[in-house]
């Protein structure tokens, strides 16, 4: 199941373009590029956000020993491809724990 895109500032629905609109609107804060659902971890995943965003993908390359890449996301649409990105990983902490960064 596919999530919907929402609004990358406070996380709520947006509206597509449509007739009376040609941009994504939030009702709290007006035009925006919707957030897209997270993408599950792949390589095939990666690739898809590299190709879709207008701007660059930065991942830290090769992951440090026990660090895994556990999500991708970016806000933008097809049509005016990826304004924005997230790319998310986690791992053993420096301190002891989990760590994660995004």
């Amino acid at each position: 199941m596919r999530g919907e895109p929402s609004c990358p500032k406070c996380g709520g629905r947006v509206r597509a373009p449509g007739l009376f609109s040609d941009a994504w609107q939030c009702e709290v804060h007006g035009t925006v590029y919707p957030l897209q659902p997270v993408i599950p971890p792949s390589v095939e995943a990666l690739g898809v956000v590299v190709h879709r965003t207008q701007v660059p993908v930065w991942m830290p390359w090769p992951l440090p020993v026990g660090w895994l890449f556990t999500g991708v996301a970016y806000a933008g649409d097809e049509r005016s491809g990826g304004r924005a990105t997230a790319v998310a990983c986690s791992g053993p902490g420096p301190l002891g724990g989990m760590g994660e960064l995004i």
